[in-house]
């Protein structure tokens, strides 16, 4: 949602197990928005706020998950703070592992492609911003880096999979 008032409205219109609130938001804030949450639903969703901060816990959230965080890191909130059980589809191959160069001479597009698929495919957000670093100093994936550099900010990862996915089949 794009602010709190949109969150109120729809939380009124339709039931939701659980809210992830950014403690920074247009209007009002996460904290406010929390309180105003447990304020108004007499069964209100299970509140994780996410920040840099440790307020959550004050404006009675159920869990906190700091800033910067991996995908991994969010699906193991909800799974505590819902008490859910995840049930994962087995994986037909391995993942290959980031390359991390300590030598001068810059890595292959290919190898910096690969590296970054397999970040994205773990939710590895620090990863990525390490492997735009190096794509950043390789001039043929310049334009794959400054198109990676905003999605990366937003922590947008189906759309970093989905530039990712199309830029390997071209």
């Amino acid at each position: 949602m794009p602010d709190g008032e949109t969150t109120l409205q729809e939380l009124a219109k339709n039931r939701y197990d659980a809210v992830i609130l950014d403690l920074r938001m247009p209007g009002i804030d996460g904290i406010d928005l929390a309180r105003k949450i447990r304020e108004r639903f007499p069964v209100p969703p299970k509140i994780i706020l996410t920040s840099a901060s440790v307020l959550a816990f004050v404006a009675g959230c159920d869990d906190f998950l700091p800033k910067p965080f991996l995908e991994s890191d969010l699906l193991n909130r909800l799974e505590r703070t819902m008490k859910l059980e995840w049930k994962f589809a087995p994986r037909t191959e391995s993942s290959p592992q980031p390359v991390i160069s300590d030598t001068p001479a810059s890595p292959s597009a290919a190898t910096l492609q690969k590296a970054l698929q397999a970040c994205a495919q773990r939710g590895d957000v620090r990863g990525i911003r390490s492997q735009r670093e190096l794509i950043d100093a390789a001039s043929p994936l310049a334009s794959l880096a400054s198109e990676l550099r905003s999605l990366v900010s937003f922590y947008q990862m189906d759309a970093i999979r989905n530039v990712l996915d199309r830029r390997s089949k071209s």
